[in-house]
């Protein structure tokens, strides 16, 4: 796990295609924005986590889920 410390405005670069910029911060509170590659999916924890339990639920297979998420990340670009 990489921790680091950002103040207003700075970025993190990661893996040469996704920036995260700080862009509001307030006591416990950070607002974040995240450039990402086209195809590349970005979550919440909390809704990811939802999005996993109701795939392991569902019986699909790996291979099935994966073309699932990726219909779903598609339409989220629309």
């Amino acid at each position: 796990m990489l921790v680091l410390g950002r103040k207003k405005g700075q970025q993190i670069v990661i893996n040469n295609g996704i920036t995260v910029t700080v862009v509001h911060s307030d006591g416990n509170k950070v607002r974040l924005s995240i450039e990402l590659p086209n195809g590349v999916g970005a979550h919440r924890h909390e809704f990811w986590l939802t999005l996993t339990d109701a795939e392991k639920e569902s019986g699909l297979s790996e291979p099935d889920i994966k073309k699932e998420r990726e219909a779903h990340d598609s339409n989220e670009e629309s």
